[in-house]
């Protein structure tokens, strides 16, 4: 059962621990992402700096952007 997630800080940290653990995106969204109530909608890919990177929209308007460095808000 995943553990449950309160705010977008909580979010953010469960995320990169996972990042730091050696999850790949997929598994990232699958046991973090997809179920949140905090998540609105699907992964956006989109170029950063000549990088892919995957915006995420949460409910509050603000985005978490994942890239090969791990994610971060924005």
């Amino acid at each position: 059962m995943a553990a449950k997630i309160y705010g977008v800080d909580d979010l953010i940290a469960r995320c990169q621990e996972a990042h730091k653990s050696g999850s790949d995106f997929p598994s990232i969204w699958d046991r973090i992402l997809r179920m949140s109530p905090l998540v609105l909608g699907i992964p956006i890919k989109v170029v950063l700096d000549s990088k892919p990177h995957l915006k995420i929209q949460l409910i509050n308007g603000q985005k978490i952007c994942f890239g090969q460095d791990g994610c971060r808000l924005e």
